[in-house]
């Protein structure tokens, strides 16, 4: 038996026992909007700048995937990433009327947020290298409290995403190498949101007095497929460049629909119109409003959802310059097409749908980084860069209160021998606070808010790799 092939596996499957049985829940101390970053604490404390052109880096197998012919030996790299988001909304919050909405204001993040992966790489020939990943390319998560005041612009937000899947690189010559890879990706979305029926038809001219709210509870999820390219160059011995193009993600969610009455007891022994009465009313109320006021008619006991939801394309430009033979620089940028995103239309009942606008820009990162070989066993990174916002005022709310960024970050690296060695990495986000300054849709009440968000975020990544 081969003994560095029988390490190999062995290595690999531990790590997968590791990090393999751990749910991938949604951070959002990301790149920008719900894109994440979780190439490892190594990637981490470089602010991502580099890509994964370093040597030996197996996120290669995902990130940049020609960089894998490059490598001379296997390797495999685990991952946990600790995301702490602050999202704390301070503004106005009116009814349809422009009356303040009595309630608290909340802290939709707080909540620390593990994001593992794995990679592995191993060279087949001189020419061919073979990699594997588990990763999270998108999430986000925010959560604030039931009987909030802004609860008709959200309660729960929850996007994730995680790829499984392969790739290959192919060492054209002693300066290039190509890569592809392609995988397949769960994607779910969960939406709670609350629903001020007594404000929505007042402000329609439905004069029906239920006195009452409702919470709305959508959960879809799909399978899809995904696919990525590569290209690596040495135009010297001290430089690597790389390009890569991750392909958009097309998503077709499709789940189902729940209603929450949480003061229909009360209401009916009082004998006021329930909530559930009214859903029923709406097909009779429809046919006096005009088209473009029109409300879904939705099952009080719930029923099926859908919506597209697509993932967009992104290309890096990655370089890493070796200095002198402990110091080493590197610089990237990437451009994000989320312009794809223009709406979210979840189809729920019949009649319209449940449309919310997000008008998504396309955006723009820049990122440089320093790496020092202090000793034999230990590396000293720090990295900064610059992340801009896909989000518009106009359309901007509580779920992703998102705001362009600047990044700092730092990590340490130290090698144990025998190709064993951790990696500690740490980034913070300084975020100026967005302006919200929206309306919610009259299928959800007509309120209007007003305010800043103060966003702040931080992550904290510990990797483990080994080298065969």
């Amino acid at each position: 038996m081969n003994t560095r092939t029988h390490r190999f596996n062995i290595s690999t499957l531990a790590f997968v026992l590791a990090f393999g049985t751990v749910t991938w829940p949604a951070g959002n101390a990301r790149a920008s909007a719900f894109q994440l970053d979780t190439g490892g604490a190594d990637n981490l404390g470089r602010a991502n700048s580099g890509g994964t052109l370093w040597e030996g880096d197996s996120a290669a197998a995902y990130g940049n995937p020609a960089a894998m012919s490059w490598a001379t030996a296997p390797a495999i790299k685990g991952s946990l990433t600790l995301i702490q988001p602050d999202i704390r909304f301070r503004g106005d919050v009116s009814d349809w009327q422009g009356e303040p909405i009595a309630g608290r204001n909340a802290n939709g993040g707080k909540r620390a947020i593990p994001v593992p992966a794995l990679y592995a790489m191993r060279p087949l020939t001189r020419r061919l290298a073979l990699g594997a990943y588990i990763t999270a390319p998108y999430g986000l998560a925010t959560r604030y409290a039931n009987g909030w005041r802004g609860r008709q612009f959200g309660v729960r937000t929850e996007i994730e995403s995680v790829a499984v899947g392969a790739s290959l690189a192919w060492r054209v010559s002693d300066s290039v190498s190509l890569g592809a890879g392609a995988a397949v990706q769960q994607t779910r979305l969960q939406l709670n949101t609350g629903t001020d029926l007594f404000s929505t038809l007042h402000e329609l001219g439905a004069f029906v007095s239920p006195l009452t709210v409702a919470q709305t509870h959508v959960a879809m999820r799909t399978w899809s497929s995904a696919w990525f390219l590569g290209a690596s160059f040495r135009p010297s011995a001290r430089d690597v460049i790389g390009m890569a193009y991750h392909a958009a993600v097309r998503n077709r969610l499709r789940g189902s629909y729940r209603l929450y009455f949480p003061n229909d007891d009360g209401l009916a022994a009082g004998g006021e119109i329930t909530a559930r009465e009214v859903l029923a009313l709406v097909p009779l109320i429809n046919g006096s409003l005009p088209a473009d006021h029109q409300l879904p008619e939705l099952d009080a006991d719930g029923g099926r959802a859908s919506a597209r939801f697509d993932m967009p394309a992104w290309l890096d430009i990655d370089w890493v310059h070796q200095l002198t033979d402990r110091l080493a620089v590197g610089a990237s940028v990437r451009w994000t097409q989320w312009s794809r995103l223009a709406s979210l239309d979840i189809e729920a009942g019949t009649g319209p749908r449940l449309s919310q606008p997000l008008r998504y820009r396309d955006a723009m990162r820049w990122s440089t980084t320093a790496q020092f070989q202090a000793t034999d066993k230990l590396v000293l990174r720090l990295g900064a860069g610059y992340d801009q916002t896909p989000t518009r005022t106009a359309t901007r709310d509580l779920r992703l209160p998102d705001q362009s960024r600047r990044l700092l970050s730092a990590g340490l690296g130290y090698q144990f021998g025998l190709g064993a060695s951790v990696d500690v990495g740490y980034m913070h986000q300084f975020v100026s606070d967005p302006r919200l300054q929206s309306r919610a849709p009259s299928a959800l009440g007509g309120e209007t808010i007003d305010g800043r968000a103060k966003v702040g975020g931080r992550a904290l990544s510990v990797s483990a790799s080994m080298r065969l």
